[in-house]
């Protein structure tokens, strides 16, 4: 059996390095690069849609049309308690070549950040974001059309 993909593994195949030093950032900011990161992926991957299904097409439309002003309000609200955030996305973005295996590893990612939010709003729209991700995956491995 094969074992499951992180985020990480992600990551470092798109050449950003992981470092344990990552993890001393808020979890904010790592949850909030984590998912533009795959905004911009799922737009790249969109647009170089090979296969032409019009259901995956659809599946990634949808995430990075929608995830943008869920993820505006999470680092704004963020910002408004501790006056800034420091976001960086470094590395070049690449073509997700299993976005089912790609969004369940980033689901699983943001997952692990639950319980680092003092904030319960914080949380309630990480679940927000939690639930467009699993909107994608339903759309990307139930929608065949």
């Amino acid at each position: 059996m094969t074992k499951k993909k992180t985020l990480q593994d992600f990551l470092l195949e798109d050449g950003i390095e992981v470092s344990s030093s990552s993890t001393d950032r808020p979890a904010c900011q790592r949850v909030a690069e984590a998912c533009f990161r795959a905004q911009l992926a799922a737009k790249f991957t969109h647009l170089a849609n090979r296969d032409k299904t019009l259901a995956r097409h659809k599946a990634l439309e949808i995430f990075y049309d929608e995830i943008g002003d869920i993820l505006d309000r999470f680092v704004e609200s963020y910002a408004s308690l501790y006056d800034e955030i420091n976001l960086s996305i470094q590395g070049t973005t690449t073509i997700i070549a299993s976005p089912i295996d790609y969004f369940e590893s980033l689901y699983r990612f943001n997952e692990s950040m639950r319980g680092q939010f003092s904030e319960p709003f914080l949380e309630g729209i990480l679940d927000e974001i939690q639930a467009q991700i699993r909107h994608c995956l339903y759309r990307l491995k139930y929608i065949t059309t």
